[in-house]
């Protein structure tokens, strides 16, 4: 019996190391997902930036394409007007005063409305120069604007990959402390198996008559303590799973009808008293009334707790300090406890 309580020990300790390394390798996939999912998000609106700067650096172009065309046009005309100026001049020097003065006419009103047209054109040139010029100081505006926003993004991303790198090492460290702890557990399993191989020729070689070994086998019996009834009883029908997780499951189906109680574990899930009480007054609500356990704090659930305990004839010794210690409490002698209460609560029933 010593070798299996021996190896049963070892499973609950690979248990538990194993689950909090499996809840450690968890929460750093999540946040590594995360982040990837926040990379290619950025990477993603990075591409669409850089697609609005090649549209922005196109349409200045164009721009900058139309407003040498206008200067162009603006150029021609005011050549075109010199010439019809010389034009008018030559005129002035007509001997013939009639033909002088008839030409004159004709040249003066077509002065007036080419004059008047080119100017009118004129200004409109000028104004569409303004527009598009004010145009190219916008698209220059709206192109910096676009370079900030891309230099920002980079640096996003730069600061994602670095994370990304980081958590990468981490979860490699973390694969490596599983390995590490794996081999050590299975060195711990072979050491003990040798051990149990060793015990067990001890027992054969020391091998008692007949008479000898009903007459141990009655002392055993006789002086057989508490806890090993205990888990005899609550193991007596469970084919399957260790005596912690069946002693848990017991736990929770005693406090199943209250849905705000959850017990997950024998450390955390009990360190504010609400399980204890609640607990104890599913199986004596004439002791513990649930309309006062609601309404009071942590060291009033425990105290209340331990002293119907201590009625009820508990041998194992705990304090409220042992509950409310800063981290958590100590698992192991909470689980003791609780099977105190079980060996107690249950008179003879099982799981």
């Amino acid at each position: 019996m010593r070798s299996t309580v021996v190896s049963n020990d070892l499973s609950r300790y690979k248990f538990t190391r194993d689950n909090d390394l499996k809840k450690t390798l968890s929460h750093m996939e999540e946040k590594f997902t995360s982040s990837c999912e926040e990379l290619q998000a950025a990477e993603e609106e990075l591409v669409e930036l850089r697609v609005a700067l090649s549209d922005a650096k196109r349409t200045i172009e164009i721009l900058r394409v139309e407003n040498a065309r206008q200067a162009e046009k603006i150029k021609f005309l005011t050549i075109k007007k010199q010439e019809n100026d010389q034009s008018i001049k030559r005129c002035d020097l007509n001997p013939d005063l009639e033909v002088l003065q008839t030409n004159q006419k004709q040249m003066s009103s077509v002065k007036h409305g080419s004059s008047k047209n080119l100017q009118r054109l004129v200004e409109e040139l000028k104004d569409e120069k303004m527009a598009l010029n004010l145009a190219l100081k916008n698209s220059k505006t709206n192109e910096s604007k676009i370079v900030l926003e891309n230099n920002r993004l980079k640096a996003i991303i730069e600061e994602e990959r670095k994370e990304w790198d980081q958590m990468q090492k981490d979860l490699l460290v973390a694969v490596k402390v599983a390995n590490d702890f794996k081999i050590e557990a299975q060195k711990e399993m072979l050491k003990l198996s040798e051990r149990i191989t060793e015990l067990q020729k001890r027992r054969q070689s020391a091998a008692f008559t007949v008479s000898q070994g009903l007459a141990v086998t009655s002392y055993e019996k006789n002086f057989q303590s508490w806890e090993d009834k205990a888990w005899q009883r609550l193991m007596l029908d469970c084919k399957r799973g260790s005596r912690r997780n069946t002693l848990l499951r017991w736990c929770q189906e005693a406090v199943v009808k209250f849905s705000h109680i959850e017990i997950t574990n024998f450390s955390s899930s009990w360190a504010d008293g609400k399980a204890l009480c609640y607990l104890l007054a599913s199986f004596y609500p004439d002791k513990l009334s649930i309309d006062k356990i609601s309404v009071l704090k942590a060291e009033e659930c425990l105290e209340l707790a331990l002293s119907v305990s201590e009625s009820m004839g508990v041998e194992v010794k705990v304090k409220v300090a042992d509950f409310r210690k800063e981290d958590r409490p100590e698992w192991s002698l909470i689980m003791r406890y609780i099977l105190n209460l079980y060996y107690i609560i249950s008179n003879g029933s099982h799981c």
